[in-house]
């Protein structure tokens, strides 16, 4: 298992573990935020209302490093149980920026984004904070759609920083279920 590098406690001499693993309990991921999920058809649109709320966690979601991230994943399903619509593919950051839940930092230069340890700015702050409601809004076709589903992942890192980085451990690499939510669409 890959840990963080250990520190010498200044006071007491002492080497201290700071470990990545210990955020990933599942348990207290799953009380940390609660999801709400409404679908709607409309003129042939389907429109999601996806209510995230920071309800068990007394501090930011995600907290901690600056590199723990939280991002949604909603998707679309027809009578098959296939795919027929989702917010991102590959890079939620990229491609759903409302739908991720991170801080990013800039260094001297404006350029995005940083390490912490260069950083002089804070660029972008999107963690939920303790008791917020945040609702996200996502349309697309309802053409054989027979079910949603929205899902709340949480990673200790993004995967291009632990490229970056070279790291490869599995268990850091992984993306946790937060909770989920899902919705079967009644056709008229």
């Amino acid at each position: 298992m890959s840990v963080m590098p250990k520190a010498t406690n200044s006071s007491s001499g002492k080497l201290a573990n700071i470990s990545l693993i210990n955020a990933a309990s599942t348990e207290m991921l799953e009380k940390a935020v609660k999801l709400n999920l409404e679908a709607k058809e409309f003129e042939g649109e389907m429109v999601l209302s996806l209510g995230v709320k920071n309800q068990g966690a007394a501090h930011l979601v995600p907290t901690g490093p600056p590199a723990r991230m939280a991002f949604i994943k909603v998707s679309a399903f027809n009578k098959k149980g296939e795919i027929t619509w989702s917010n991102f593919k590959k890079n939620p950051a990229a491609e759903d920026p409302y739908g991720v839940f991170h801080i990013v930092f800039a260094d001297v230069t404006g350029k995005k984004p940083s390490m912490p340890w260069l950083a002089s700015k804070i660029v972008k702050d999107t963690r939920l904070r303790p008791g917020e409601l945040r609702k996200l809004v996502y349309k697309f076709s309802a053409k054989d759609v027979e079910q949603v589903e929205a899902k709340l992942f949480y990673r200790l890192a993004p995967p291009p920083l632990l490229d970056n980085l070279k790291i490869d451990d599995k268990i850091i690499r992984k993306s946790y279920l937060m909770g989920e939510i899902k919705k079967v669409i009644s056709k008229h």
